[in-house]
């Protein structure tokens, strides 16, 4: 419509006439061009007009007819650079203002939710109707659609105690355009309420696949890759399918690929999803149980030999000096699974203190920024 001068939908739309920033230029752009435009005239530059002319006229086509010389239409051309130049600097303010608005928002968000996770786990973030569930509506939306484009995974390298590589954890990472790295749970939080949790895992497990060469290249042949998939999703028919077709263009088998499962609370198993576990196995996964402790629902998932390796709950290593119950529950584990011949490895590992500790009461394999944090594979 502004090709034809009809500008209302600019001037009110924005709006431009009730926006402080904006009111300099409004106000000037029409003056300093009126003037110009005079000026040219009057020094003979630009005939003088002769016709009139429709308003609705596009520009260029509207100077020429007005006063039948190309210098009309080369004035306009010169008024519009004009007041693209005033405008240009109070639009970059305008810009900057919405930029830190939208970080302050974004930041304001990311600390609700992080509240949210611990005091409301149960309720649905897109469901509520103030601002942090718009907030959620929208970043649910433009996950889902921009699930492939914006989808990134780092790995970070897990060590024995002898300073040897035995594995890689993929690690979901989202680049959002706007808002930089999003925190991972806040992702896997949203794709659940909004019902694609099992594309977004299915993309990761693919991913992590496709990257097999690069990651052995990188962290050694003889390693197991570790991707994470939610229990409520890892003991599923539609899981298993997808998986069986990764088979016929990926030797499973071959590839030490871990499945490492979260939100155990959510995995019951009956013999329907026994079932599929066992398929899973046969494919050639093996599995790990993530953020174990010494609780009554962790210890069911050993007594059937379904699980290879072990991961401690990071708040057993965070909290290995702060009570020495917490040293003798990681000693306890650690027999336990020599006994049953599982492995076990401690994340949160972060310094030479925790590793020697953890090795003292039996814990060999470590993970953590002692060693590296999550890297992507073309990092150096």
């Amino acid at each position: 419509p502004m090709i034809f001068n009809i500008n209302e939908l600019m001037v009110f739309g924005l709006p431009i006439i009730f926006n402080p920033i904006m009111l300099i230029p409004f106000l000037a752009v029409p003056l300093v061009c009126y003037s110009l435009a005079y000026l040219a005239i009057a020094t003979g530059l630009v005939p003088m007009i002769t016709s009139s002319v429709e308003w609705t006229t596009p520009m260029i086509l509207g100077g020429y007819r007005a006063t039948g010389s190309v210098a009309g239409s080369i004035l306009q051309i010169v008024l519009v650079a004009v007041g693209v130049l005033i405008y240009l600097p109070f639009v970059r303010i305008l810009d900057r203002r919405a930029r830190e608005r939208v970080k302050e928002d974004f930041d304001s968000f990311m600390e609700f939710f992080r509240d949210f996770e611990t005091t409301q786990g149960s309720s649905r973030l897109i469901d509520r109707s103030d601002a942090y569930g718009e907030f959620a509506k929208e970043l649910c939306a433009e996950l889902r659609h921009g699930l492939e484009k914006h989808l990134a995974i780092a790995y970070q390298p897990q060590y024995h105690y002898d300073g040897s590589c035995i594995g890689a954890e993929a690690l979901l990472r989202w680049e959002h355009p706007v808002h930089g790295m999003l925190y991972p749970p806040l992702v896997i939080r949203l794709a659940e309420e909004g019902g694609f949790l099992a594309q977004l895992e299915e993309s990761i497990t693919r991913r992590v696949l496709e990257d097999h060469p690069k990651v052995l290249s990188k962290y050694g042949d003889d390693i197991t890759v570790s991707v994470n998939v939610t229990g409520a999703t890892v003991v599923t028919p539609r899981y298993l399918s997808f998986c069986r077709q990764l088979k016929e263009k990926y030797p499973i088998d071959k590839m030490k690929v871990c499945i490492e499962v979260t939100e155990q609370a959510t995995l019951a198993f009956n013999s329907e999803t026994d079932a599929v576990f066992n398929a899973l196995k046969e494919l050639g996964f093996v599995f790990a149980i993530d953020d174990f402790s010494m609780g009554q629902t962790s210890l069911h998932y050993l007594k059937d030999n379904r699980f290879d390796i072990i991961k401690l709950d990071g708040s057993l290593v965070r909290g290995l000096f702060d009570h020495k119950n917490t040293q003798e529950i990681i000693s306890s584990i650690s027999n336990l699974a020599a006994t049953l011949n599982m492995t076990v490895l401690a994340e949160y590992v972060e310094t030479e203190e925790q590793r020697e500790e953890l090795h003292r009461i039996g814990c060999d394999c470590y993970q953590g920024y002692l060693y590296s944090p999550a890297v992507f594979l073309d990092d150096k």
